[in-house]
């Protein structure tokens, strides 16, 4: 696992890597297998997932973009810690581009089935909207599909966390497609060839492929700090989920979180 903060970036607050451990309980590298895939093991990495509860029932949480490949084959997620992954078996609730996002309900045999440490987000850790002060250090975490390897029988797909700063929209966008639409999603600088470490390998960040549905962390280090209050990890707060990457403006795109907010309600009404 590496993690990164961007090469402008002067005096970086090192408490703040203390995201790194909170955060990682909370996500999922989301794989698909096809029909007909004899290759041991088979699938390939296709997404990001969170976990995510609603009135004591268990999501997975992705972009919808990830959640259609499931009409291609079997989906499957991984447990923080386990040594195994397991399949989706349950339909998506789903909200098209632009807002991008799915979940699909886990079943308690299924979230119990092997020895895992995860955590399944709560209300409380959402954002009610995307009102980062500026300048903020927002945090992403993700399975970059240039990452994922295969050894021994089984798939190796080591995380990758960054450090961002929200940046102004691009009209180089304009081209990109599905479009970046300026004033709903917002964008981020990621440039993984002009990136510092922290910490794992000296190698430039993955390109950001197989990070759809990373959740955006509101870090909150600079609110509070500039208010002189002491700052933890757990007073950092989800604000949006990534659904895109562009490498010509070396940036990400996400979906504010209010826009997911009619899918919450819909889960919370089905519990």
């Amino acid at each position: 696992m590496q993690t990164s903060f961007p090469a402008s970036e002067e005096n970086f607050p090192i408490v703040l890597q203390k995201m790194i451990d909170y955060v990682q309980p909370y996500m999922s590298a989301i794989g698909l297998v096809k029909p007909g895939d004899d290759r041991k093991p088979p699938g390939d990495h296709c997404g990001t997932g969170s976990f995510i509860t609603f009135n004591n029932q268990r999501y997975i949480l992705t972009c919808d973009h990830v959640a259609t490949r499931k009409k291609l084959g079997t989906l499957g997620f991984t447990q923080f810690d386990a040594e195994e992954g397991l399949s989706i078996a349950n339909s998506f609730d789903c909200m098209p581009y632009p807002v991008d996002a799915a979940a699909s309900p886990l079943s308690e045999n299924s979230w119990h089935l092997i020895s895992h440490r995860a955590k399944c987000i709560d209300r409380k850790m959402l954002s009610q909207s995307h009102r980062p002060v500026e300048g903020e250090y927002l945090f992403i975490y993700g399975f970059a599909a240039i990452d994922t390897k295969t050894a021994f029988g089984e798939h190796i797909i080591p995380g990758t966390g960054a450090f961002v700063h929200e940046v102004p929209y691009d009209p180089a966008l304009d081209s990109e497609n599905p479009k970046v639409i300026d004033g709903f999603h917002i964008c981020m600088a990621f440039n993984p060839m002009n990136a510092d470490q922290l910490e794992g390998r000296p190698a430039p960040l993955p390109l950001a492929e197989g990070m759809s549905g990373s959740l955006v962390w509101n870090t909150r280090y600079q609110e509070l700090t500039m208010q002189e209050k002491h700052w933890s990890a757990e007073d950092s707060r989800i604000t949006a989920i990534l659904w895109a990457s562009s490498t010509k403006t070396c940036s990400l795109a996400a979906t504010p979180i209010e826009h997911l907010e009619p899918l919450f309600k819909k889960l919370e009404r089905v519990c």
